[in-house]
């Protein structure tokens, strides 16, 4: 009670007799790593943290790049968890000015740091300095795995993060010509000329069917098993232990959309959702009446079945436990969905409206405009296409 009443003086401290926030006096950083210095101050000012100041490149690696960051405390988090912006970056030697500003939080006060694009400075910032220098514009498409990451530009797949499937390794037949791409949970997919490439975990995920050699028109990865809609018709392959890949009768024409996450597989046909697999062992996937007809997109998270429906989103539990509850912000003008394992994500226009539990469900001031693309993963982290420029946030562990 004593630091909530400290915290509350503290706070009270900021206001003028108006009611409005005053600026507190610039805190000024001074730091240093090898490669790179900066300086700068900090203000707080209406209860967000900004940084400005210049860094100064030494590195004499044209193509690395140095930025500043500014972080705060995040609720709900480990001690000591920092959620950090990231300024603009310097490439090569040379010095620019840079800036940044978070929200502020109660916790404690603001920290500044510097990062190189090699550091894992990423756990909780929206930057981009895990991903690869070429695929940081011009991107058309991207997917998150569980731990490492697809971008898709000029029809060449580039893949990076964890490795210990294989899954970064890009088979030199998809580094053109390639129009979709999907990533599972240690295997990778992607569509060329109606054929499906696999690459990645083989044991479970196993490899695409003769059927997905041509003909193919949309794909989708699961945990360990694949998707594939090839004339109205699902085929699927990999592991089975769920029954995730025996293809319902229903779903073997007609099919026009088709989703995979975790053990469950979803196929849309004339406006109605089917879906196979299971989530445990105790339990048998449904769909509610509500998502039987009228259905134009479908998603799904680990555990959860996303649908679209005259603009507006339904989701219910894959356990069969029912539908849960969807924010007013989702229940009209929703353009597409996505889930993850413990998040849930529309498309909005081009905005994204997030929930659910985590950091990584956190609302983001960089979502509410400029999206062109989304793709998340099972709680790790998040890829955003904003007009063919990738960022991310959240952690790839295996890096």
């Amino acid at each position: 009670m004593r630091r909530l009443s400290a915290a509350l003086a503290a706070a009270m401290a900021l206001l003028v007799t108006s009611g409005t926030a005053t600026a507190a006096a610039p805190e000024p950083w001074n730091l240093s790593i090898p490669g790179a210095s900066g300086s700068g101050t900090v203000v707080s000012e209406n209860q967000v943290s900004t940084s400005t100041g210049s860094i100064t490149v030494t590195d004499p690696d044209p193509v690395m790049c140095y930025f500043m960051q500014v972080g705060v405390p995040g609720f709900g988090s480990r001690p000591g968890t920092y959620y950090w912006t990231s300024s603009e970056r310097q490439c090569g030697p040379g010095t620019r000015q840079v800036t940044a500003s978070a929200q502020e939080t109660w916790l404690g006060p603001p920290k500044v740091r510097l990062c190189k694009d090699t550091d894992n400075c990423d756990y909780g910032a929206f930057s981009n300095i895990t991903v690869p220098a070429e695929v940081r514009s011009g991107v058309s498409a991207v997917s998150a795995g569980y731990d490492f990451g697809l971008a898709l530009k000029g029809g060449k797949v580039t893949a990076w993060g964890g490795n210990h499937y294989g899954q970064r390794d890009v088979p030199a037949e998809a580094t053109s010509g390639v129009t979709a791409i999907s990533a599972g949970h240690g295997h990778a997919l992607a569509l060329k000329n109606g054929k499906v490439l696999g690459w990645g975990e083989r044991e479970y995920a196993g490899v695409p069917p003769t059927e997905a050699t041509s003909g193919v028109s949309a794909i989708a990865a699961g945990r360990s098993h694949g998707l594939a809609l090839k004339n109205g018709r699902v085929l699927a392959w990999g592991n089975n232990i769920s029954g995730q890949a025996n293809v319902p009768a229903e779903a073997r024409s007609g099919v026009s959309a088709i989703a995979a996450a975790g053990s469950i597989s979803l196929a849309l046909k004339n406006g109605k959702v089917i879906v196979w697999g299971r989530v445990d062992p105790e339990s048998t996937p449904t769909v509610p009446a509500e998502a039987q007809s009228g259905v134009s997109a479908i998603s799904a998270a680990e555990t959860i079945g996303l649908a679209l429906k005259n603009g507006r989103l339904i989701a219910w539990t894959l356990h069969g436990r029912g539908t849960v509850d969807v924010p007013a912000g989702a229940q009209s003008g929703v353009d597409a969905a996505y889930g993850g394992n413990r998040c849930t994500h529309v498309a909005k226009g081009d905005a994204i409206i997030s929930w659910g539990e985590g950091s990584m469900c956190e609302k983001r001031k960089e979502l509410t405009s400029g999206v062109t693309g989304f793709s998340t993963t099972g709680g790790l982290f998040n890829l955003v296409n904003k007009g063919g420029d990738i960022f991310m946030w959240g952690r790839l562990v295996h890096e």
